[in-house]
């Protein structure tokens, strides 16, 4: 990444001579394993002591290079059985053992093979000698992991004499010694150490170490101060001498910041009542202890890729930019749900969290999580969480193991207590957002996951009875998101529909009418003297799209807020208008566009005016400015089609079945209404069940009978993901009935790949479509002209209604709307 260091960084590592050898089933009673979890009281003698005493070879030596000390150690209890398995394999010392001793030896050995704490195990000693090596280690990164060389590990002559002096010694005592150079072998001649010190040494300059020996490098406010910078073996345990070089570092650092630090502290007593800092809130919550309705706890960890880069709402971006700069993130965390019946009950009822995030992007040590909150299967969030989508169980349950994090810089205590009601009502910019990531449980972190899981209850029933809705509960919902299609549908919204009313301008409506005398409605936004822009909407909608108050940021009240005077029609295609119904081609609804631009033109007195269109509405005005009957258009916005309808891969399926036709000339309809209703006609009611097994993309499952329907008439509309709940549940506000007439024609023109007239929609368009129609008036015209964006991550509708449109696509249209002002208004 272009960061000057030196040539020595990763050389000089050492092991600190660490040695680790055993006295196998010697004469003395050690009892030398730990005891793990087991019961103490089972032991009929305590463990034996774990580095309580030291034999200091340091002064008896004329070379320091010979120096060593020799410490007892004791077998860690996730080791042993793996220790006792490897130990049985070797021999043991029988030469010079009288007959008595031989069989003593041997039974030992028979009693180990069923317990760690019998036998020779119970007779072993761990020796732990810390001495000289040649630090000739390297440290490398090979694929952005850790690659330690070591050559001639544990082979320099003072280790070797140790080797001899230990077997002397143990077989004093009648043992069998085993050096590790010897039981390390099985593991690729591994480097043993408790100590691993330098790679990151002290030096003169830069040829002979990385830092000076004030730790510090050329780069001004970059301090080393562990064990890496150590350059040589120390041949004791490095622990003060590592603490020693840390304060000294800290002392210098802190002259050169000029930052005074209070020592006066350390010889304070500390009071452990009154601490003189603290970390939780001054309100503690209190609960009932047992709990009335039992407590679920779990400790999960997850580990991932975290980027103050990337800011918006791009998670995916942000771990890619992440992963280029290697930051990662890691949280390690416990879940406390006090009472399991409101945890499942309610989805705004809060568990608890504690625990700590490992993340250099954010702080160089582990930062403390208190007082956290955790929601089971709640609504979206805009700070950590886990999207749990419509799809298979393979597919639910690595979406359950993906956690999306957000990161918000908050100053006062007050905001970070009242954090869950202002985030939902401060625009993003607004909430400091410091960066975005992606965190996963890996595989192993899962299994210890399940592990971790406790049920705490007044009695044996309320643990049984408390585990189990947890789990029935957890069950139901990954049922509910998997087998999505044999659920029963979705007709409507049971719930209270928000309203987002920003208080608009007074709307002023205006009567219009076409050239063939079909009457319209437009409508009058004034929010400032920029403009006029006059929004078409698509097919099988009305002007509520742009306008609709189920979200709670819409273009039209974006373009009020930046001062636009803003119109909208809804003309012959609209589902509030009588005319929708009935057949008419693309050719009679340019008739209402002309209409539409003529009255805005009329009442604004602009000679030209800018125009902002979607879906159908966009080849319609390409095909009234193409003949000419359009006129005074100075600025266009075309959303995702212009001159070219080119359809998505299972549109073209249905164009080339004729499906159109089939529901014209077969099934003998006249017009398909994408609304429909539990008590529907025979006809309906079989497509609705049909549907529930139409094809969409990964994780676009849903039950909503409205948005079946819309995937078989237009396509999959929109990423599920990008829409809120209430808006989803709703569209039947504004969606409704689209006549086959129309989708007929643009069907054919679809099939040939150009616009047509009458003579020549099955429709959500491909990418290819806007594109190939910009490639096309480039080559005609000044490229300076035209601008295209291709948006990732969102579908056809929810450009204009996802969750973050405002962010990532209203402002790409502002943006033209400015810089074009001087060809219109």
């Amino acid at each position: 990444n272009g960061l000057e260091i030196s040539s020595e960084l990763g050389r000089g590592f050492s092991g600190n001579g660490d040695i680790l050898g055993f006295g196998y089933n010697t004469d003395l009673y050690c009892n030398g394993v730990a005891m793990g979890s087991t019961n103490p009281s089972d032991f009929g003698a305590p463990v034996g002591p774990c580095i309580t005493g030291i034999i200091d070879m340091r002064e008896s030596n004329e070379s320091i290079m010979k120096n060593y000390v020799i410490e007892e150690g004791v077998i860690p209890a996730a080791g042993a059985t793996a220790i006792n398995a490897l130990f049985q394999t070797l021999s043991t010392r029988a030469e010079s053992l009288s007959l008595s001793k031989k069989l003593i030896k041997t039974w030992r050995n028979t009693i180990s093979t069923i317990s760690n704490y019998a036998g020779s195990m119970a007779y072993t000693q761990t020796y732990l000698i810390m001495s000289h090596d040649n630090n000739t280690g390297y440290l490398e990164l090979q694929n952005d992991k850790l690659s330690i060389k070591y050559e001639g590990a544990g082979l320099t002559p003072t280790v070797r004499r140790l080797n001899e002096t230990l077997a002397t010694v143990t077989a004093n005592i009648n043992g069998t010694y085993i050096p590790s150079p010897l039981w390390t072998k099985s593991l690729k001649n591994s480097l043993f150490t408790l100590h691993p010190i330098g790679g990151c040494n002290m030096g003169k300059n830069g040829y002979e170490g990385v830092y000076k020996n004030d730790g510090k490098e050329v780069h001004e406010e970059l301090y080393i101060c562990d064990g890496s910078i150590i350059p040589k073996a120390l041949g004791v345990n490095p622990f003060l001498t590592i603490s020693a070089m840390a304060e000294r570092i800290c002392d210098l650092a802190a002259k050169d910041q000029n930052w005074d630090i209070n020592y006066e502290l350390v010889n304070d007593q500390i009071n452990f009542e009154r601490p003189r800092i603290t970390v939780w809130p001054d309100e503690r919550k209190k609960f009932m202890w047992p709990p009335p309705n039992g407590v679920i706890a779990f400790t999960e960890v997850m580990k991932g890729y975290f980027s103050t880069e990337v800011i918006t709402g791009d998670y995916r971006a942000a771990e890619s930019q992440a992963k280029t700069s290697n930051s990662t993130m890691q949280f390690l965390i416990s879940i406390f749900a006090f009472d399991v019946n409101t945890l499942v009950e309610f989805s705004n009822n809060d568990a608890k969290i504690v625990g700590t995030v490992s993340c250099r992007a954010l702080s160089p040590d582990p930062l403390l999580i208190v007082d956290g909150k955790f929601r089971l299967f709640a609504k979206k969030s805009d700070r950590g969480y886990k999207i749990l989508d419509n799809s298979n169980m393979l597919n639910a349950l690595e979406k359950v193991i993906t956690l999306y994090v957000t990161v918000y810089n908050t100053d006062k205590q007050e905001d970070l207590k009242n954090f869950d009601d202002k985030v939902e009502e401060k625009e993003e910019d607004e909430r400091k957002v410091i960066g975005r990531g992606i965190l996963v449980i890996k595989p192993v972190e899962l299994a210890k996951q399940l592990t971790t899981f406790k049920v705490i209850g007044t009695s044996s029933m309320q643990k049984v009875e408390t585990f189990l809705r947890f789990v029935r509960f957890f069950a139901a919902t990954m049922v509910e998101h998997t087998f999505t299609s044999f659920l029963p549908l979705q007709y409507k919204s049971d719930g209270d529909i928000p309203d987002y009313n920003k208080h608009s301008p007074k709307k002023e409506t205006f009567d219009i009418e076409a050239d063939d005398r079909v009457k319209t409605k437009l409508y009058r936004y004034n929010g400032g003297k920029k403009g006029p822009v006059l929004l078409f909407h698509g097919a099988s909608v009305t002007h509520d799209m742009f306008a609709t108050n189920l979200i709670k940021n819409n273009f039209l009240d974006y373009l009020i807020e930046n001062r636009y005077d803003v119109f909208s029609v809804d003309y012959r295609l609209a589902t509030t208008n009588k005319e929708s119904c009935k057949q008419h081609t693309m050719d009679k609804c340019v008739l209402d566009i002309k209409a539409a631009v003529n009255k805005v033109r009329e009442i604004t007195g602009c000679r030209k005016i800018a125009i902002v269109s979607h879906c159908l509405g966009s080849p319609l005005t390409f095909m009234g400015l193409l003949s000419g009957k359009i006129e005074g258009v100075g600025s266009l916005v075309a959303s995702q089609v212009a001159m070219h309808p080119i359809f998505s891969y299972l549109n073209r399926i249905k164009n080339k079945i004729k499906l159109v036709s089939i529901f014209q000339h077969v099934l003998r309809q006249s017009y398909f209404d994408v609304r429909t209703f539990p008590n529907t006609n025979y006809l309906n009611w079989t497509i609705n069940q049909v549907l529930r097994f139409y094809p969409v993309p990964s994780g676009e499952k849903c039950r909503n009978a409205l948005c079946h329907r819309n995937s078989l008439a237009f396509g999959t509309l929109y990423a599920h993901e990008n829409l809120t709940q209430t808006l989803h549940d709703n569209l039947n506000e504004f969606m409704g009935p689209i006549n086959l007439a129309t989708l007929q024609q643009l069907a054919t023109a679809a099939k040939i790949g150009r616009l047509v007239d009458d003579n020549g929609m099955i429709f959500t368009f491909d990418v290819e479509s806007i594109r190939q129609s910009y490639e096309t008036l480039i080559s005609i015209n000044d490229v300076d002209n035209y601008t295209i964006h291709i948006i990732p991550n969102y579908g056809h509708l929810d450009v204009w209604w996802g969750t973050n449109s405002h962010v990532d696509v209203f402002p790409k249209v502002l943006r033209h709307l400015n810089d074009t002002r001087h060809s219109y208004g």
